[in-house]
């Protein structure tokens, strides 16, 4: 099958890429079996970098989610109305979400089809489709966490938690 081969010498050619410091994600699975089903056999696959996707996560992990549930990080990060969010989503082109324990976010579990918050860290995760995107995007993000995190601080010295720890690390 063309398709198929196409989809897996673009694969191949998205693990050979030098600088795998990033993570590059590749479409999702029902994606690509639409897009298979759209294009006639004869037809050129679409371009490699096309689906290429550069992806980071800020993980919190000096966050408890019992201890620290005053502090409310979630609404924080997010902002009133996702005043905080959404500029850097637009700046950067990319996707922004907050996910894990914690964050409201439910989704379908794999083994009993019901919803429930991922059993993940709190974290947010930035999805860019080139590096410089993903650059740009990082920088914002590490800004606004730099903010929450003066915040954090003041927060855990108020309630006596000290060592002050870590709010969060980045993952890419």
């Amino acid at each position: 099958r063309p398709a198929a081969q196409s989809w897996d010498q673009q694969s191949q050619w998205q693990q050979e890429q030098p600088g795998a410091q990033l993570l590059e994600r590749p479409r999702q699975p029902g994606a690509q079996l639409m897009d298979r089903a759209r294009q006639p056999a004869a037809q050129a696959p679409p371009p490699a970098g096309r689906h290429k996707c550069f992806a980071c996560k800020f993980v919190f992990t000096g966050h408890d989610l019992e201890r620290d549930a005053s502090f409310e990080l979630v609404p924080r990060l997010i902002g009133r109305g996702g005043c905080n969010m959404r500029p850097i989503s637009q700046a950067c082109n990319g996707k922004l979400r907050v996910r894990g324990r914690g964050s409201g976010h439910m989704e379908q579990q794999r083994s009993t089809g019901a919803y429930a918050e991922s059993n993940e860290p709190l974290h947010i995760a930035l999805s860019c489709r080139s590096r410089e995107s993903l650059e740009e995007g990082m920088r914002l993000v590490e800004a606004l966490l730099q903010e929450t995190r003066m915040h954090f601080v003041s927060y855990c010295r108020k309630q006596n938690i000290l060592p002050v720890p870590e709010l969060y690390t980045v993952v890419v």
